[in-house]
């Protein structure tokens, strides 16, 4: 297995715009560019999961193997999310 050397800066890239501000943003007051970073996260996360897509297509060796996510995965997240439990409140526990 190698290393995906195009996705490793797009997925870098992508968590940076994401974290940045939301690790920074309260402390300088959310200027308008760390919400512009945080907008421009969506697109780079597309765009990385889009290399990742072509790059499983062409017989690489992808960062992410979409294919370990099957339909197992999802149905197992699905599960977890319908329960008849409501979601306990702290002060709702005594």
């Amino acid at each position: 297995m190698k290393l995906d050397w195009t996705g490793v800066p797009l997925v870098s890239t992508a968590a940076l715009l994401l974290v940045h501000p939301l690790v920074q943003g309260r402390e300088q007051g959310w200027p308008a560019w760390m919400t512009g970073m945080l907008v421009a996260s969506v697109p780079a996360f597309g765009g990385f999961a889009g290399q990742q897509r072509r790059t499983e297509g062409k017989d690489g060796s992808p960062l992410i193997v979409r294919s370990l996510q099957g339909d197992e995965f999802h149905s197992r997240t699905a599960r977890m999310r319908r329960t008849d439990d409501p979601i306990p409140t702290p002060g709702a526990i005594r």
